[in-house]
């Protein structure tokens, strides 16, 4: 009964050792391998019996790990547990190392050593990393475009006004149109600062996805030319969301300019529409989403592609493969913050020269759920006697403005901040 008591816990103990999704290598004191479970033989890619007795530095080496396992060293000398992430190059795997003496009173009898699988988690804290430093430049390059605007408004401001006081044929007025052409491109730049850092307000409307897509296509010819072939795959599905079609719009002209730089020689463009549904399990692999029904747009180039260090490059601002003066390498970025402010999921999948697909998520909206309303002819301003109360807290755009609007006839009120403004409007509030 005892041997039978005995065999059955052995069995059960081995039972319980195999079934760990861990590898688990128990070693000896002449640092032998004594035993490893069931997912250790698929880790090494060895049968049982080809592992037992093997020093264990032998047989990382037989897995292209010709290094000492730190935890393996330290636990020597320290006598006490110790740990430490290591990367598995010919696995293309990150593990967890777990390394604990094993006791029999006062006496070492060897240690026992953990793998545990942590490749997702690290792509995981990739991922976050990724999307922190972007946010951090988001909130970097909104701060510099509302100042930059300041700057842009008091320009366009004082040089109309300065071009209304010029008659057509005065030699200056040339040399002023510009300027302000100039300062309009730079306000453009802003914009698409603005864009990525997701400040920009969006005019959101319900938006049929593949009438988006059609009515944007001739544009889109216009820019990839002659030499590439524009191909459009549209869902028979009706997908409605709720975006800004002029933002969508632009995030598509993006992809397609991208798309053309990388055919030189030509190509085809395929821009593909669907439903897509986001699962737990979507969520998990790719370390973003929520779960739901979503339209997906994808544009697929067979272009050069790009290598796996480019593409977690490719949605920085400034970032760019092209030569200097070609592109500002905010096409991307821009797409970037514009989809993130719908909601949606952008991720792109490419190889060198393969070609490169980039998949656009965006929220479907359920028609239930929309109002429509008609719209409203605005009131034409009356100009010339109401009283204006401006809030600025930039003195030159504060003055610029009060100047703008005294030349049309209107009193104004000018306000350093919102207490001021509210101070300002009580005082006044007769006018």
């Amino acid at each position: 009964k005892v041997e039978a008591a005995l065999r059955k816990a052995a069995e059960e103990w081995r039972a319980t050792f195999d079934s760990m999704n861990e590898t688990i290598i128990l070693i000896d004191n002449e640092d032998k391998v004594v035993k490893v479970n069931r997912t250790g033989t698929v880790f090494f890619n060895k049968p049982y019996v080809d592992i037992i007795k093997q020093p264990i530095n032998d047989l990382f080496r037989s897995i292209g790990i010709h290094q000492e396992i730190q935890p393996l060293a330290l636990v020597k000398h320290s006598g006490t547990y110790e740990e430490g992430e290591m990367f598995f190059p010919e696995k293309s795997m990150w593990c967890f190392v777990t390394v604990a003496p094993a006791w029999d009173d006062k006496t070492l009898l060897g240690t026992v050593c953990i793998l545990t699988d942590i490749t997702q988690l690290k792509k995981l804290e990739g991922q976050l990393r990724h999307a922190q430093k972007m946010e951090a430049i988001g909130t970097l390059a909104g701060g510099i475009a509302h100042d930059f605007n300041n700057i842009l408004n008091i320009i366009m401001g004082y040089g109309s006004l300065v071009q209304d006081s010029l008659g057509e044929d005065h030699p200056s007025r040339a040399q002023l149109n510009e300027v302000l052409t100039a300062a309009e491109r730079a306000a453009n730049l802003t914009k698409r600062l603005l864009a990525f850092s997701r400040k920009q307000v969006a005019d959101l409307k319900p938006l049929l996805i593949n009438e988006s897509v059609i009515g944007i296509k001739k544009m889109l010819s216009r820019i990839i030319g002659e030499d590439i072939e524009l191909i459009t795959d549209l869902s028979d599905n009706k997908m409605l969301i709720m975006a800004d079609g002029g933002q969508i719009e632009q995030v598509l002209m993006n992809l397609t300019t991208n798309a053309r730089d990388a055919m030189p020689k030509g190509g085809s463009l395929t821009i593909r529409t669907g439903l897509f549904e986001i699962d737990d399990r979507f969520v998990e692999a790719n370390g973003y989403g929520e779960p739901g029904m979503y339209a997906r747009i994808s544009t697929t180039d067979t272009g050069v592609g790009m290598d796996e260090e480019t593409q977690k490059k490719m949605f920085e601002p400034f970032f760019t493969t092209k030569e200097i003066g070609k592109g500002t390498g905010l096409g991307l970025s821009i797409a970037y913050g514009i989809i993130k402010q719908h909601k949606g999921f952008i991720n792109i999948s490419s190889e060198a020269g393969k070609g490169t697909t980039f998949n656009i998520y965006l929220p479907l909206l359920q028609e239930a759920h929309i109002e429509y309303r008609e719209s409203e002819d605005a009131s034409p301003l009356k100009g010339g006697i109401e009283t204006i109360l401006i809030a600025e807290d930039d003195a030159a755009v504060r003055d610029m403005s009060r100047i703008v609007l005294e030349s049309f006839g209107y009193s104004v009120i000018i306000a350093e901040d919102g207490e001021d403004a509210i101070a300002k409007f009580t005082e006044n509030r007769d006018k």
